[in-house]
């Protein structure tokens, strides 16, 4: 347990400006963690909040991972970006397509009021027949 009460630290850095760390296995040491510069041959990496070192074979796999989840975050918005501007041709042509039916609507009731007036003068001039009798 860390001086502090928690329990998940891993290092924690004294009085004396150096950092200790506990391995694994062990509940508490005094060793100094390696720094790079230091004359050891064994220099670990610590991921964040994790007890266990990443070994050297273990490097290629975590920047492969980070390589990874950059190209799919990339790959995410990319499609995102796509599906934004798909969104966009589509309600443009949907608006597009609504004024092209409102203007086909409004031309079409104009043309509807020409007709009613057109058949009125007809009606006004129009002379209707006799009656068969008559004619008779």
């Amino acid at each position: 347990m860390a001086p502090d009460g928690r329990k998940d630290r891993w290092m924690e850095r004294r009085t004396d400006g150096k950092t200790y760390g506990r391995m694994d296995g062990q509940s508490q040491n005094n060793i100094p963690l390696p720094m790079a510069g230091d004359n050891n041959n064994e220099i670990r990496a610590y991921a964040s909040f994790s007890k266990t070192p990443i070994s050297e074979r273990n490097v290629d796999t975590f920047f492969s991972n980070i390589t990874i989840s950059m190209n799919m975050l990339s790959v995410s918005i990319y499609i995102s970006m796509n599906m934004l501007s798909i969104s966009k041709y589509i309600s443009m042509n949907m608006l597009s397509v609504s004024k092209y039916i409102s203007m086909n609507m409004l031309s079409a009731s104009k043309y509807k009021e020409q007709i009613k007036l057109v058949t009125r003068d007809i009606c006004k001039t129009w002379i209707p027949p006799l009656p068969l009798p008559l004619i008779l």
